[in-house]
């Protein structure tokens, strides 16, 4: 967890039911948590200033009422990446990250901590991942340390030979240490080497930033590689990321850079699309299709955009555009989806530009920018006037045609720092509404382009797919009391007779609508993980669907009324 206070879980792997939690023992979030073999101890590093490891015990190995807080310690400066537990070791646990590796062991409360030796043959480089040796490999001997030998103490162990530490590093080799000393090493990939596991069956599996999975013998002579550039479907980064065997040892779960996840079968060599999601920093464009209510669309960060199937929960479709997007929205006849490019300061060269793509074909039909600065929002009139509204970060939205999609004029607002947040046609397309991020509502009137200076004029207006916060029916979306809860976004059911509205905390509440009393009751969903950036209704209304926007994850809730 990212958090100034994050919490650590501990659940039952097979109920599904927490057992316990721990607070206040890291600040800044948790990097990484390793269990002993023996279940007793948990080690967790966290992401302070000193990149901290903190040490928990449960006597019982159950972790109901008996786990606490044994100890902490600070690490490094430098920045850690793993930490892991050797059993039977004189020095149990480790952490290694940028250039450095740490070994550590507890005698009488107090941790003793003693930094790898990489020595004067092998490059000081950083240990990307780590895992505990089936066999002690050293010089190329491969003496198997017995896997049900006894667990020892936290504070070290007393066999003559002690268990070795193979690290995968940033140059593709694996470095072997026994007694914090780096022994020897292995050439394996031909970039970094981002995991490495041990399965039950005897074999080491390593995957690498060169899109290889390699399948090792017990004393690290090659068996088998998977090359993921010629997975179908291909993916969109090769970068292997995460590897994870089951029980049996007959199949492998591989997590790539670009947010896909294949199972491998080793007896068949086969391999199978589990899942899809976007992968790069946030996510914030979703719509749902206004025509096929089983339908709907993301974009990300990653430049990716995706249509899904609510029924199959799977992607449909997927087009790559290159750059970042955080804002989406579909054509009323739900043909044809515009995506607002930009919002990431590291790719900015496209910065306001947008690209309507056939919803059907996933082909580019048109490009345009006019935009100065990202797109933060997209709407489509839904009577005649045939109009787009295209809103950006540079305070001003850009009206085009929604034929060809070709430029009109733009609409400036009073706002000379305000980024536009959200707008609304009103029911007629007469009207456009336009809320600003420093909390600022204003009246457009389409045919006399003039701001409406008198609210009153308003009052009976309607407006289509209503998402602009500050109006009169979400008064009640707004929780009183509490300044520093700030309403994210507001969808309105098809239907006009619910809500839906996410805040900063992470909360997601539904209200009765219009909602214009603080007193009226609500419904909490589950919360996020992070926050909910985006909320859209099925075009059925049967369906919620959520954007947690910074773990990019997406949610789905039935909706039923009582």
């Amino acid at each position: 967890e990212l958090d100034d206070n994050p919490e650590i879980h501990v659940w039952d792997a097979k109920t599904g039911e927490p057992l316990c939690k721990f607070r206040n023992t890291h600040s800044g979030g948790v990097t990484s948590l390793a269990f002993s073999k023996s279940g007793q101890y948990l080690v967790s590093l966290g992401q302070d200033s000193m990149h901290s490891i903190s040490i928990f015990f449960s006597p019982s190995g159950k972790w109901g009422q008996d786990g606490y807080h044994l100890c902490s310690s600070s690490v490094s400066v430098s920045k850690m990446l793993w930490c892991t537990y050797l059993e039977g070791n004189d020095f149990p646990i480790v952490v290694g990250g940028a250039g450095s590796i740490y070994f550590f062991r507890i005698v009488r409360s107090i941790n003793e901590k003693v930094k790898g030796v990489f020595g004067k043959r092998v490059k000081i480089q950083p240990i990307v991942c780590a895992v505990s040796a089936l066999a002690n490999i050293g010089n190329g001997t491969g003496n198997q340390v017995d896997k049900n030998e006894s667990v020892n103490n936290l504070a070290g162990g007393t066999a003559e030979d002690e268990r070795e530490l193979l690290g995968g590093t940033v140059s593709g080799h694996i470095y072997v240490f026994n007694k914090y000393k780096v022994v020897n090493k292995i050439s394996a990939h031909q970039g970094a080497v981002n995991v490495i596991t041990a399965t039950c069956n005897q074999v080491y599996i390593t995957g690498g930033k060169d899109g290889l999975v390699k399948v090792w013998s017990i004393d690290f002579k090659p068996i088998h590689s998977f090359r993921t550039q010629y997975f179908i479907p291909r993916p969109f980064a090769l970068s292997v990321h995460a590897v994870v065997c089951n029980q049996l040892g007959t199949s492998l779960l591989i997590g790539l850079r670009g947010g896909e996840v294949f199972e491998i079968s080793l007896p068949s060599n086969s391999h199978a699309l589990i899942i899809e999601s976007h992968s790069q920093f946030e996510q914030h464009g979703l719509d749902a299709n206004p025509k096929f209510s089983d339908e709907f669309a993301t974009s990300g960060d990653d430049g990716v955009v995706r249509v899904w199937s609510i029924s199959k929960r799977s992607c449909l479709r997927k087009l790559m555009v290159d750059f970042p997007s955080r804002s989406l929205c579909y054509a009323p006849n739900g043909t044809v989806m515009i995506v607002g490019i930009g919002g990431v300061p590291a790719t900015s060269s496209k910065d306001g530009s947008f690209t309507a793509i056939d919803s059907t074909t996933m082909e580019i039909i048109k490009e345009g920018r006019k935009a100065k600065q990202y797109l933060t929002d997209i709407k489509y009139s839904t009577s005649d006037a045939e109009l787009v509204a295209m809103a950006s970060n540079d305070g001003r939205v850009y009206m085009h045609d929604s034929k060809g999609l070709e430029y009109m004029y733009v609409v400036e607002t009073a706002s000379k720092t305000g980024s536009i947040r959200a707008v609304d046609f009103s029911s007629d397309s007469k009207m456009l509404r336009i809320a600003t991020n420093l909390n600022e509502l204003f009246f457009y009137i389409i045919e006399s382009k003039t701001f409406v200076t008198n609210a009153s004029q308003v009052r009976d207006i309607g407006w289509a797919k209503p998402t602009v916060p500050f109006a009169w029916n979400n008064q009640g979306l707004f929780r009183r009391g509490e300044d520093d809860i700030l309403v994210l976004c507001v969808a309105i059911h098809p239907g006009g007779a619910l809500a839906c509205v996410t805040y900063n905390d992470g909360t997601v509440r539904l209200y009765r609508y219009p909602c214009q009393s603080y007193q009226m009751p609500f419904v909490e969903v589950p919360k996020m993980g992070s926050q909910a950036s985006r909320a859209v209704f099925s075009a059925d209304g049967q369906y919620l669907i959520l954007l947690d926007s910074l773990i990019r994850c997406t949610l789905i809730y039935k909706i039923k009324f009582t």
